[in-house]
């Protein structure tokens, strides 16, 4: 780690970590490497987006530009012109350089290793190795050939946690793996790569926390402590990536935090017994409202698996989000169990095709923890029913004032914290692109399930196990003596103040256009006074894609992101 100023620069990023569980284990001595980089550093909760997601998050770190302009706000893209269909959102609609477009740019060496919504890899001034969202193509990263080199040394870094399956304990050993085997091909590329820039991001941090929470208050159950073996396993890691490294400035990084969900919130339900959605008219929807109310829907059927076959056929499998993916990306490469499953889903299940979109105001969709409602506009939808202006406006003012006074009907409390207007959250050429109301829920033990139409008949069901999802609170720290304050926890840095920071410690100049701002804060005093912060007006070159994906990328993508969970 560093003991003076350094050009360069090494960032750390721990999918979904929160001090609400590292404060603890490195109080205990349990994770050796995270305490000595925090105990000689500076460090505070990170502040994400809202929505609190992978994609949106990371893109905007990388940008430090709000979603409205980078153009994503969840994993999916709704098509307007037919409700009942998501594509997969790609960086296609991002024009804006990238931290380490800017540095390569600036002919700075950089290396980026398994960052999210980094593919199709754009080229930069050294290697780039996507993250999720990505096809297991030939050769996903850039400079072509990099990952065969890697492979001839027994790494394999297209494997990654969206290809974990079996029972819990071959799950974990198989993410415990993929840490191992990055950790690797990390120390590797920075000892024989020449680099001023490198960042390695470790997914299976959040994928641990989203499959094994539910056992962390279970003392007889031996996955107790199944989230603290995966974080020793990257606390191993993080020592040796450190020691190859050598004394550059580490910054210790989350997109977002994580905690319990007891509650699943389905607001197409509340839309419905509000009136917002209408059904279609006709025997085979009302069959299977028939069948609903009998108790034939998913979350009946899936309460009734054994837990070790919840693990295997997920919700996700039986729920009827698959009925939003177009139908030429529908993957071919799922279990058989989950094929069928999901078969069944579409004759038995109520979707987006029962809907009387002639007589519906508003509905959501999406894949986030935050509540999305689209309005149903008129010359924007197929069969829009609210005009622009005065009667949008008076929809979306009714919307969410009853979503405020929207109560849990388990404990009466109301769930509903926050409703935003998209244009209080985001400016920027894609804000129509939007949700037109974006929902937060309080307490952080509601979650809006992910991918779903229609779950039961009502708006809020008690999750069986109660397990893990996101929030908006991270973890950020900077190690950094002589530059950075030490053994302080400060107040939340935001996302999007990290790419600017960054360019500052390796003394370049903020391009002014960023939106985001250098965290001075966190910085000594005698830094500050000898390294004012630099703003450039240099034009920026925005990415160049090395590809564009063709339909069997998008179907690939598709089964990575089922693999982690975000769709059936």
């Amino acid at each position: 780690m560093c003991e003076s100023s350094s050009s360069r620069l090494l960032i750390i990023a721990l999918d979904g970590a929160t001090w609400d569980l590292l404060d603890g284990w490195i109080a205990e001595g349990r994770l050796p490497n995270l305490a000595r980089l925090i105990a000689g550093g500076i460090s505070a909760p990170l502040e994400s987006t809202i929505p609190p997601i992978t994609p949106v998050a990371w893109l905007t770190f990388a940008t430090s530009r709000n979603p409205a302009c980078h153009g994503i706000f969840d994993f999916f893209r709704p098509i307007r012109q037919r409700y009942t269909d998501l594509i997969p959102a790609t960086t296609d609609s991002n024009q804006h350089s990238t931290l380490w477009g800017i540095l390569s740019q600036r002919k700075r060496h950089v290396g980026v290793v398994n960052v999210p919504m980094t593919f199709p890899p754009e080229p930069v001034n050294g290697f780039l190795i996507p993250g999720v969202p990505t096809p297991a193509c030939t050769d996903p990263a850039y400079p072509p050939g990099l990952l065969d080199e890697l492979r001839q040394h027994g790494w394999d870094l297209t494997r990654d946690a969206a290809l974990a399956q079996g029972s819990f304990d071959e799950m974990l050993r198989y993410l415990q793996d993929l840490v191992r085997t990055r950790t690797e091909a990390t120390c590797h590329l920075l000892a024989h790569r020449p680099w001023d820039f490198f960042m390695v991001h470790f997914l299976e941090t959040d994928q641990v926390q989203h499959t094994f929470w539910r056992f962390l208050e279970k003392a007889d159950n031996p996955f107790r402590d199944a989230i603290l073996r995966l974080y020793q396993e990257v606390d191993r890691g993080i020592g040796q990536i450190l020691d190859a490294a050598g004394s550059v400035p580490v910054v210790l990084m989350s997109d977002h935090g994580m905690g319990p969900t007891h509650y699943h919130v389905n607001l197409n339900n509340w839309l419905v017994q509000g009136g917002f959605m209408q059904w279609r008219r006709r025997p085979a929807t009302a069959l299977r409202r028939l069948g609903y109310r009998l108790g034939l829907n998913p979350t009946t059927l899936y309460n009734l698996l054994p837990q070790e076959l919840m693990h295997r056929l997920t919700l996700g499998d039986l729920r009827t989000g698959v009925a939003q993916i177009p139908t030429e990306h529908v993957g071919h490469r799922s279990s058989l169990t989950q094929r069928l499953a999901r078969w069944l889903s579409r004759g038995l299940f109520l979707t987006f095709n029962d809907i009387d979109w002639s007589r519906t105001v508003a509905y959501s969709t999406g894949t986030t923890e935050a509540g999305l409602i689209y309005l149903n506009v008129s010359g924007r939808e197929p069969a829009g029913t609210v005009a622009w202006g005065k009667e949008y406006q008076r929809v979306r003012e009714q919307l969410a004032e009853r979503l405020m006074n929207f109560a849990d009907p388990w404990t009466h409390r109301p769930l509903v914290e926050r409703v935003y207007r998209r244009e209080e959250l985001y400016h920027g050429p894609h804000i129509t692109a939007a949700p037109d109301i974006i929902v937060i829920y309080r307490y952080g033990e509601y979650d809006h399930k992910k991918g779903t139409v229609f779950l039961s008949t009502r708006p809020v069901e008690p999750v069986r196990d109660a397990n893990a999802t996101h929030r908006l609170h991270g973890i950020f720290a900077l190690h950094a003596p002589g530059v950075a304050r030490s053994g302080e926890r400060l107040e939340p840095v935001h996302i999007q103040d990290i790419a600017p920071t960054v360019l500052h410690l390796m003394g370049e100049a903020v391009p002014r256009e960023l939106e985001g701002q250098v965290w001075e804060a966190g910085l000594t005093d005698a830094y500050r006074v000898t390294h004012p912060v630099q703003i450039s007006d240099e034009p920026l070159i925005g990415p160049t894609a090395g590809k564009e994906l063709s339909s069997s990328d998008l179907e690939a993508v598709l089964e990575r992101l089922h693999g982690l969970g975000y769709i059936a």
